[in-house]
């Protein structure tokens, strides 16, 4: 027992100092004007000055990409430009530069290209080049080694928020993409798909305060839970696999069983039943909206189907036809994005509230990173699923 608060103690500190780099990173992202980052100093994490930013790169779906840097005269490389990744620059604490964290004897061989003869910044190629050299995955590439998910699965997640509040407003959810809190935020998971065994927190720093979400204990009371941690499996929508509150979502990992949540450095919500998963793209990351059914007629269709009969004047066919809807919401999941859901709840249920229970917070992170431990492959469950 002791060992296992001293692991969580070590997780927490490491995740804190990380979450100050990603606090950074959101103010670089959210907080500087296109027109203040071209032109401003990049140094290495010692203060040593390495060039400026040049120009700004949009990828193909509005988002920042890229930033081109001149490095000047350092180590001879004055008369190329460089493309670098977004997200592998972060500001400094001072806001007055921005920082890249590659040493001097890999940017030698950094991937470049003449001050007058750009490469096409579309081209797949040299996108592949540029992202390997860096060491950051393509966005829509992320979730790809997920398959066949290794026995021992660890990864951290960003760019969080919690979604409808800290749990009490009586939706949750917010399909409309409202009451979104966005704030600093970083997210670990290290599961053992095998045992059951693992550790999950996530931490999200919003509207004045720090909530954080710690699951320790997994355990899973229906098949398709596997225990308390499953690979490989479709959830929610018609799949009969979780409650119908989002399209039917392929999901690579996902866990259930019991949570702590703080509110600082107070218990909010102590051992609820908790459940996250890792799946394609359900929520837009730009306006955190999900294409899905209306909360009033998702509220008939889960009554419904909790009684196994028609519900007040609701036909069998206004049933069957919020179904049909669930069924098509399906088509506007996002495979080539990847988000972690993390979610805790009360026992005690409330019908009026979506998801049906008193208290139900909810984190959402749009940014997924995946490590590679090493280990032997794991061989993943068998879809236990509907067909799709």
């Amino acid at each position: 027992m002791k060992k296992t608060i001293k692991l969580m103690v070590v997780v927490m500190v490491c995740s804190l100092i990380q979450m100050n780099v990603v606090m950074a990173a959101s103010q670089l992202k959210s907080g500087l004007k296109a027109s203040n980052v071209i032109g401003k100093e990049v140094k290495n994490p010692t203060g040593k000055e390495l060039g400026q930013i040049e120009e700004i790169v949009l990828a193909q779906d509005g988002t920042v990409g890229y930033a081109v840097l001149s490095f000047g005269g350092f180590l001879g490389l004055g008369d190329k430009y460089f493309a670098v990744p977004w997200n592998v620059l972060r500001l400094n604490d001072t806001k007055n530069h921005l920082v890249l964290a590659v040493n001097e004897e890999k940017l030698q061989n950094a991937p470049g290209f003449d001050k007058t003869d750009w490469p096409d910044i579309s081209d797949s190629e040299w996108i592949q080049v540029v992202h390997d050299f860096y060491g950051v995955p393509r966005k829509g590439q992320e979730h790809q080694s997920i398959k066949g998910l290794q026995k021992h699965a660890h990864f951290t997640a960003k760019q969080g928020y919690l979604v409808g509040g800290e749990g009490k407003t009586g939706n949750s959810v917010r399909y409309d993409g409202s009451r979104i809190w966005v704030g600093p935020s970083y997210a670990v998971v290290d599961v053992d798909p095998e045992d059951n065994k693992g550790m999950l927190m996530g931490i999200v720093r919003t509207q004045d305060h720090t909530y954080t979400i710690l699951m320790t204990d997994f355990q899973g009371k229906t098949e398709f839970m596997d225990g308390g941690i499953a690979t490989d499996l479709e959830l929610h929508g018609t799949t009969g696999q979780g409650a119908p509150l989002f399209p039917k979502v392929e999901t690579y990992v996902a866990g259930w069983g019991k949570a702590t949540v703080f509110k600082d450095d107070n218990v909010l919500y102590k051992q609820y039943p908790a459940h996250f998963m890792l799946t394609e793209g359900l929520r837009d990351e730009t306006t955190h909206q999900v294409h899905f059914v209306e909360p009033e007629k998702l509220k008939v269709l889960m009554t419904a189907s909790k009684e196994g009969s028609e519900e007040g004047n609701t036909s069998r066919e206004a049933v069957q036809s919020i179904k049909q809807q669930v069924k098509q919401a399906h088509e506007y999941v996002n495979p080539d994005t990847m988000q972690l859901h993390i979610v805790a709840h009360s026992q005690e249920k409330d019908a009026e509230n979506l998801p049906p229970y008193k208290e139900f917070i909810h984190f959402m992170f749009d940014q997924v990173s995946l490590e590679d431990t090493g280990k032997e492959p794991h061989q993943s469950n068998q879809r236990k699923t509907t067909q799709r």
